[in-house]
């Protein structure tokens, strides 16, 4: 089953798109860093925490597929946390499960707005989806009656040693899987206030 903490995450809301979830823009950000994550941090002290490292490398993603440190940008493996920003649009209606395979070591969070689930330890998923206990997943559903545009944080910490780290995403409740790839919201995407939306997210546990 998957533990879960249920939220409300304040979106901002989008006129159109045809397909019922699309990735935007998929940003990935390295930093050096000893932090441990101890399970009580807010969004923004996690955000201090990550910023106040050195900048190791900030780059957009075309796949998020085995992306990381050494992978991406030829950076260090040992002590460093890494940022993924996944900006997505859902029709009305809609809903979506984001399956993150990572390499955090030192723990993680997932972030929507000014809201975060801290999840401590390590995780490792060893480039296997059935790994389902070390598996990070957010959910999501477009309970508005119109389209909203979102965007969700993963954020973790990684003592040693750097593995890659891929991201997947369902619109059918996990029956088929895409690999996370860009596809940039068209120009004409108007965007016209706030929305809301029904999320939730943790860590994937064998029943």
């Amino acid at each position: 089953m998957i533990r879960s903490i249920a939220l409300i995450a304040a979106l901002v809301a989008a006129s159109a798109a045809n397909a019922s979830v699309v990735v935007n823009t998929i940003d990935m950000e390295v930093r050096n860093s000893n932090y441990t994550v101890t399970g009580s941090e807010s969004a923004t002290g996690l955000l201090n925490e990550f910023n106040s490292g050195s900048l190791v490398c900030s780059q957009s993603l075309t796949t998020l597929s085995n992306a990381g440190s050494r992978q991406s940008c030829s950076g260090p493996i040992r002590n460093i946390a890494t940022r993924f920003d996944i900006k997505f649009t859902m029709d009305a209606g809609a809903d979506v499960i984001f399956e993150m395979g990572p390499d955090y070591g030192r723990g993680a969070a997932v972030l929507v707005g000014d809201s975060a689930t801290t999840l401590t330890g390590d995780y490792w998923w060893g480039y296997n989806w059935g790994r389902t206990s070390e598996i990070i997943t957010f959910t999501a559903e477009n309970t508005t009656g119109s389209d909203l545009q979102g965007l969700v944080t993963f954020l973790g910490f990684e003592g040693c040693c750097g593995g890659g780290m891929s991201l997947r995403y369902s619109t059918d409740g996990g029956s088929t899987w895409n690999i996370a790839t860009a596809v940039p919201a068209p120009a004409t995407l108007v965007l016209f206030g706030l929305g809301l939306m029904g999320a939730a997210f943790g860590r994937r546990k064998l029943a």
